[in-house]
């Protein structure tokens, strides 16, 4: 578990948009999310830059140099009114901007203080598959979304990229 970033700064940009972009889906009635969670959706936007962000937090050889180019398909549910848990597949490349993309799916669980809280107390981040030799498994762009998502890791051990991060206990006290 890592404290998250810059933990003396309590207001984070990204994260408050996000914030605000949850409740806004949490508060449309059911026939109308489905507009918040599109691709092209400004949540989507966001969680295409959250999840370049936390490649950065992990030291580990693998995740350097990955970056994320777009978030599809994504569902959100939600645990109660301060939490959520979004499910989608996400474009990626490693390197630089001629590498080739790749699809894998991925997770984020977002514990917020309260319902109005833009600030995050918890967040868990899942990304990509691990392939046979344990590396990640590195899916053509083109490959089929829904059964990336419907094949992603159950277990922690098996995504290549898994952290939680946690607001320092001086902040959240």
């Amino acid at each position: 578990m890592l404290d998250f970033p810059d933990s003396n700064e309590l207001h984070d940009p990204l994260e408050a948009s996000i914030a605000r972009e949850l409740r806004r889906w949490r508060q449309l009635p059911e026939p109308d999310r489905s507009a918040v969670a599109s691709a092209t959706s400004e949540l989507a936007i966001l969680l295409e830059f959250y999840l370049g962000r936390a490649f950065g937090y992990d030291n580990s050889a693998p995740s350097r140099g990955w970056w994320c180019d777009g978030v599809i398909e994504l569902t959100i549910e939600q645990f109660d009114d301060a939490s959520y848990f979004m499910v989608g597949a996400a474009y990626w490349a490693q390197g630089g901007k001629s590498s080739p993309f790749y699809l894998a799916p991925f997770e984020i669980e977002m514990y917020f203080r309260d319902s109005d809280a833009d600030v995050l107390a918890r967040s868990i981040i899942r990304f990509g598959a691990t392939d046979h030799s344990g590396d990640i498994q590195k899916s053509p762009h083109n490959t089929n979304a829904m059964r990336i998502i419907a094949n992603r890791p159950q277990r922690d051990a098996d995504w290549a990229f898994a952290i939680e991060l946690t607001e320092p206990p001086s902040v959240g006290a």
